[in-house]
């Protein structure tokens, strides 16, 4: 390919990139003030943001840089023409990735009850509860979300940015709704209490994560068939598997360490501010 279309295909999949990223995030924004009028209660309001802070973190642990990781593999050996090579690394990904959020499901689902009495700033148990609940739920999409992040960075390293930047908004649009709508029937509909909105409004996670991979996998059947279409007449043989998967893990290092390295210094920065 001629260096300028190169240039101008690196500028194309950029802005397709970040424009898809701040839609997603600004679909997110429109949904902040209805919410809070539909939950009605400050103390619901703030478990959904204090459960969503907890489940960033677990979120970052149990997937934070794989994505990454798989993307820059699967662009590697695709400027091979090695097919046989990036179904490994296909394989590899969504299996790894689908085990450790089954860990980190378990994990902070166990973790709960715990973190429930830290951050519910209440001593009664019927508070404590809805907390330990909403942690659960959120706990149920440990699981989903990083095996959908597996298949966006299968997607980013076949470099169907467009696909990529699909994915995210239809993800985030999917959510929203379901949000707001499980909510309104919950609560206006049904006439049942306000932590049933709260239930719902943290299940729309869960929901939108499964409704994304739905929508992706039918998305990667198409390029699955050309890779094995491609893999069948691949003379060359494809990398072991052994050393595709230590080059996986250290390539998730450096991203890895970041999550880690930013909520530290966020924790100086504030017990700093706070000891000033």
């Amino acid at each position: 390919m001629p260096k300028g279309k190169v240039k101008k295909s690196i500028i194309y999949s950029g802005l397709i990139g970040t424009g898809g990223y701040f839609f997603a995030k600004l679909i997110s924004l429109f949904y902040v003030i209805p919410l809070s009028s539909i939950l009605d209660s400050a103390t619901y309001t703030n478990f959904y943001g204090t459960a969503y802070n907890i489940y960033s973190y677990f979120l970052n642990i149990f997937s934070a840089g794989f994505p990454f990781a798989i993307a820059t593999l699967v662009a590697k050996y695709s400027a091979k023409e090695d097919a046989k090579t990036i179904l490994i690394i296909k394989r590899i990904s969504i299996l790894f990735l689908s085990l450790t959020g089954f860990v980190g499901m378990l994990v902070m689902c166990a973790l709960s009850g715990p973190i429930a009495h830290l951050v519910a700033a209440s001593s009664d148990p019927a508070i404590i509860q809805i907390m330990q609940i909403v942690l659960c739920i959120l706990g149920v999409a440990i699981f989903f979300v990083p095996v959908l992040s597996a298949y966006r960075g299968f997607v980013q390293g076949e470099k169907e940015i467009e696909e990529y930047a699909f994915s995210q908004t239809f993800e985030q649009i999917f959510r929203v709704g379901f949000l707001l709508s499980a909510s309104c029937l919950c609560v206006y509909a049904l006439g049942m209490e306000r932590k049933w909105a709260l239930y719902a409004s943290v299940s729309s996670t869960v929901i939108a994560a499964i409704a994304g991979l739905i929508q992706i996998i039918r998305f990667d059947r198409k390029s699955n068939k050309r890779l094995q279409k491609e893999a069948a007449i691949q003379k060359t043989h494809a990398i072991p598997t052994k050393k595709l998967f230590r080059e996986f893990i250290l390539l998730a290092i450096p991203y890895f360490v970041v999550p880690f390295l930013a909520i530290a210094i966020k924790s100086t920065i504030r017990s700093y501010c706070h000891w000033v």
